[in-house]
């Protein structure tokens, strides 16, 4: 057990240097405020979508363990379909619901997720990971849009999706899809997309320490405390009992190594593209901002502390 703990508090110090080493880049004036957005949009651009197509297209679709996309996507339209309904019965204000949709809808699986998970256990859970993030990525920046138009009073689901048809990532997903379909899994270009996309999660978190670095205040963390606390406490529990629903109808057994993977996911921050979204939106922008800040901090301890749960709860 103590080699155990010793290697995902291994784990996440590797992650803390990576941000430790862009906040020291932004304090000795290496970057600029403004850089984080050019290094954001070649990971954004560039290297995730080429790790996507890559993944995607070489996977065995017969093969994949179904417990890995309920287990990703059931808990987050659980909780949203709970905040619907506290919302309709007026249990919540219209902000609130806004707030706390966007806190659990959109999380930073493809590039804090990603680069966690390719150090933890050797990268035992990097290609779940990778399918995860895909996923969870494309579910939630159609989730996060639909927020940030309901929050205008005027939601137009043909702007969504007009959004959504040049969004670099999901056409990524979607080509990677037909190359699986067909059978085109192997070749020099999927070496290429993947020595491309291998950089995205390291470059990630090192950016992620600049934009904490010209972000971090504690008026936005306290701001985002309710919201922030939120997020990793009901997708745990989200976690647990989509878990437990599943049980009652899947007659195969659940591994342990993927029920952990879940349940640690769930520890992951809010993305950093919620910021974005919330300036072009001119909405929250320093509570979201204070959500993605404080998400961040918090997910090392949450990640511990779910690594402690996944022995006592599986």
């Amino acid at each position: 057990m103590y080699n155990a703990y010793m290697e995902i508090l291994q784990s996440l110090f590797i992650l803390l240097i990576l941000m430790g080493v862009g906040v020291l880049s932004r304090r000795l004036s290496i970057f600029q405020k403004s850089d984080v957005k050019v290094i954001s949009s070649f990971v954004y651009h560039f290297s995730l979508p080429a790790l996507f197509l890559a993944k995607i297209s070489q996977i065995d679709f017969s093969q994949l363990d179904p417990v890995l996309l309920w287990g990703s996507v059931v808990p987050i339209l659980l909780i949203w379909i709970v905040l619907i309904f506290a919302y309709i019965l007026n249990a919540i204000n219209r902000d609130t619901f806004i707030l706390l949709s966007l806190s659990i809808v959109m999380g930073s699986n493809a590039f804090f997720g990603l680069a966690f998970f390719e150090f933890f256990q050797n990268g035992l859970h990097y290609n779940s990971s990778v399918i995860a993030a895909s996923v969870l990525g494309a579910i939630g920046i159609f989730l996060s849009l639909l927020m940030f138009e309901f929050s205008q009073g005027n939601m137009s689901i043909g702007k969504i999706f007009r959004n959504l048809r040049k969004n670099p990532l999901l056409i990524s997903i979607f080509v990677g899809l037909f190359f699986s379909i067909i059978g085109f899994r192997e070749s020099f270009l999927h070496s290429a997309f993947e020595m491309l996309g291998n950089a995205s999660g390291s470059i990630a978190v090192f950016s992620l320490g600049i934009f904490l670095y010209d972000s971090f205040s504690l008026d936005k963390a306290k701001l985002a405390m309710f919201y922030s606390l939120f997020r990793f406490i009901s997708l745990a529990v989200g976690v647990v009992l989509s878990l437990l629903f599943l049980k009652v109808f899947y007659s195969e057994g659940f591994l342990f190594d993927m029920q952990q993977f879940l349940l640690l996911q769930a520890a992951i921050p809010a993305a950093v593209s919620l910021v974005i979204f919330a300036e072009r939106y001119q909405y929250k922008v320093s509570e979201i901002t204070g959500i993605v800040i404080l998400t961040s901090v918090l997910s090392f301890v949450f990640i511990l502390l779910n690594y402690v749960l996944s022995f006592v709860i599986f």
